[in-house]
């Protein structure tokens, strides 16, 4: 957007007749960028600051433009979700971008469209609302990424025709890099459309049903320029006709992370015949597949992160059979038990993890026989993530003296974590994915109870002589939850608590405020200490339920 030459001109103040010094547009420049989101800011807040900084004069308003409308959302969804409230249709919106190539669009890099509600009575609305958005994001000069979340299929017909048209009209979007579908009901021709996306760097559908139709065109062209495809969807019906074409348009040599949960897309990889150089990996491969897996890896030198496990349970795990000479760069893995050995055997993996796409699966091969499996690499371990029966079972000190950095989730039988053992354990890192048994460190502490947000507790944890005899040398812990304890160095007794997730907490909190947990069902326990929970919200926010949620309801000062 253009501005008057004047309104570039940095403010200055006058005092007694006299100007003061000119602060320098540079410094002004740096304000506005420490309001990006940061641990210390969440999204909203930063919105909310840019905002009112923006009106403060016209030079302010013209350097921060441009960081306030860098991201844009739309969200269809209403603050009380009432599906009977009028729908929006941001007709002011479509008016600037469309009124000037200088417009507010100018700005904008990431485009998210969120949670549109539809009835049949208000199809007519969506489909005009889809395609006044979609050329409005033909207009964004700079747009990079595209998030659309919650479509059905009608809502994603325009997104086809809106490609088709400009595939007619000669090369679009040239800047767009990252697409992501969450939650979107999928056609095979939309997919197809896809195809027109030359520039495309990221493609990912995330919880999303595709259908193919039998008079559907299938995606023939490739994505010349696609770095990381994830498809971790649902899909219904599918075969094996689309799973080899989409892997034909998305698997090309310039592709660095594949992951899918689709055993099909799986196969399809597995026995297409482009050279590839993935180098992150994560898939769910049928029993019948392994044969084809383990040539698959042995002709992939280039994979240094791998999680596999299959897609289908079976009695008895078919075998992995490696050539000794398959991924010699591979460093972190993520599997089931079975293939530990197999996978670790020779090569430099410093990272380990229980498969984490089925947290709740607990079977023999977890057990610590296969875990020793890893010792059989040719490097130190240095990373380990574990469940809580293994963490018990284990003796680390013994077994992986490396260690730096430990994570321990929960089994399927939800137990609780005993964290003192009988060892010292010289690790820098623990993070703790599952209930924790406190009553080992106070007896009055109730077993079971969630202390995600009782930092008290968990400051006594970290100040217990046992904890501090056996971790002597930790530099950051995380309990169940958001908070993040650090210290400078291994002789300080000071912890200090960083929130890792602001915008996550700031909504976890609102609801357990709102009522929208059950407290029965999933049990929380909310102690603040110091303001720091208090802290993530603006005295503008502090709901009554925040304030009793949060022990201020007393007091007159947050």
């Amino acid at each position: 957007m253009r501005y008057p030459s004047s309104w570039w001109t940095p403010p200055r103040r006058k005092r007694d007749h006299q100007e003061l010094v000119q602060i320098p547009h540079d410094v002004w420049l740096e304000v506005v960028e420490n309001l990006r989101p940061s641990e210390s800011l969440s999204r909203g807040e930063s919105k909310y600051d840019l905002a009112n900084l923006s009106l403060a004069c016209r030079y302010l308003c013209a350097i921060t433009r441009p960081l306030l409308y860098e991201e844009v959302l739309f969200s269809g969804t209403s603050v009380t979700n009432d599906v009977d409230l009028p729908l929006k249709d941001h007709s002011q919106w479509y008016k600037e971008v469309r009124s000037r190539n200088d417009s507010l669009g100018s700005f904008v890099k990431i485009y998210r469209l969120n949670d549109w509600i539809v009835s049949d009575d208000r199809r007519a609305f969506i489909s005009t609302f889809c395609k006044k958005h979609f050329d409005v994001v033909a207009r964004l000069p700079k747009l990079q990424s595209l998030y659309l979340s919650g479509f059905d299929a009608f809502m994603l017909n325009p997104l086809r025709e809106f490609l088709c048209r400009r595939a007619k009209a000669g090369p679009q979007l040239s800047t767009l890099r990252h697409l992501y579908l969450y939650r979107a009901d999928t056609t095979i021709n939309i997919l197809a459309a896809l195809q027109e996306l030359t520039g495309l760097e990221t493609l990912v559908l995330h919880d999303s049903y595709v259908s193919c139709a039998l008079d559907e065109r299938l995606p023939k062209s490739i994505l010349p320029c696609l770095r990381h495809l994830e498809v971790n969807t649902v899909w219904y019906p599918l075969d094996y006709t689309f799973s080899t074409a989409i892997i034909h348009m998305a698997c090309q040599a310039s592709l660095r992370t594949l992951s899918t949960n689709v055993s099909y897309i799986a196969h399809a990889l597995l026995t297409c015949d482009v050279g590839l150089a993935i180098e992150d990996l994560q898939v769910f491969a049928a029993p019948e597949d392994m044969p084809l897996f383990a040539s698959f890896l042995g002709r992939t030198p280039s994979i240094h992160t791998l999680s596999f496990g299959l897609a289908d349970p079976v009695v008895e795990s078919p075998p992995l059979d490696l050539d000794n000479r398959a991924l010699p760069n591979l460093r972190s893995l993520s599997c089931s038990g079975t293939y530990i050995l197999p996978a670790a055997k020779g090569r430099p993996i410093r990272r380990y993890c229980v498969v984490e796409y089925n947290p709740t699966l607990e079977t023999d091969d977890y057990r610590l026989p296969a875990l020793l499996g890893l010792k059989q690499s040719s490097a130190p371990v240095e990373e380990l993530g574990v469940r809580a029966t293994l963490y018990h079972d284990t003796v680390f000190a013994q077994h992986f003296p490396n260690l730096k950095s430990v994570t321990v989730f929960p089994d399927r039988r939800g137990m609780s974590v005993k964290l003192v053992k009988n060892e010292v354990l010289p690790w820098e890192h623990l993070q703790l994915h599952c209930a924790i048994d406190a009553t080992q460190f106070a007896k009055e502490l109730v077993p079971g109870r969630d202390y995600t947000y009782d930092l008290p507790t968990q400051r006594g944890i970290l100040a217990n002589n046992q904890f501090m005899a056996q971790f002597p040398s930790l530099l950051g812990v995380k309990f169940h939850g958001l908070v993040d304890w650090r210290r400078s160095s291994h002789t300080s007794d000071n912890w200090e608590p960083y929130i890792s997730s602001r915008d996550k907490a700031r909504s976890n909190l609102k609801n357990l405020a709102a009522g929208r947990i059950d407290p029965d069902v999933d049990p929380v326990h909310v102690v603040d200490e110091d303001g720091i929970l208090a802290s993530l919200f603006r005295p503008q926010e502090m709901t009554t339920q925040l304030r009793e949620l949060l022990g201020l309801e007393n007091s007159s000062n947050v």
